[in-house]
Order: C-alpha cells, then structure tokens, then sequence
C-alpha cells in the first residue's frame, strides 16, 4: 500500500515538473521575443537621424481637416519623414512602436 502511494506521488511530481519546465520555456520565449524588439528600437534609436524626425513628428503633429496652405503643408512635411523613417528603419514592428510613441505624445490633452 505505502510502495503504490510512494509510485503516485514520485509521478505527480514528475508530472509538476514537467508542466513547470514547459511553463518556464513559454515564459523564457517570451521575454526573449520582447529583449530582441526592445534591441531593435534601441538599434533604430541610436541613430540620430531618426531621433531628429521622431523629434520634428512630435513638434508638428497631424492635421486632420486641413484648410490653409500652412497646414497642407505641414501634412505634407509628415509624411516626407514618414518615407524618411521607413527608409532609416526598415523592420515594421520598430517602426510601428516608434509611430505609437509618436501619437502618444501628440494625442495628450491636459
């Protein structure tokens, strides 16, 4: 009787251990996948040539009925460091975390 209980529990600890190991894998995976996006916008960041349009993006922020020339134009300087940014940093997932900071920053309304 005690030789069967001894079998039982020397299996469902097995059995916790294995589920741990693959909940720990899935955890490690994941943080990994997140540290190589953050190195990316590190990398895309560094250079300071997309600092300087995050920069100016921020400064003149999207507008969205233009009706004078003036802003027209400013529409038109955006999406000039649009292509610009695309060109700089060409992986799609930095570029849209850049974009999220981005319109972070100029939909803010105190």
């Amino acid at each position: 009787m005690s030789l069967t209980i001894a079998f039982l529990l020397i299996a469902v600890c097995i059995a916790l251990a294995v589920v741990l190991g693959k909940v720990s894998h899935h955890h490690f995976k994941k943080t990994k996948e997140h540290l190589n996006k953050m190195s990316s916008l590190e990398r895309a960041l560094a250079n300071p040539e997309v600092v300087e349009i995050v920069n100016k993006m921020i400064r003149d922020p999207w507008v969205d009925n233009p009706r004078s020339h003036i802003e027209k134009r400013k529409n038109k300087r955006r999406i000039l460091l649009r292509i610009r940014l695309k060109g700089l940093v060409p992986d799609d997932e930095t570029r849209k975390m850049i974009y999220t900071f981005i319109h972070r920053q100029t939909d803010f309304k105190p």
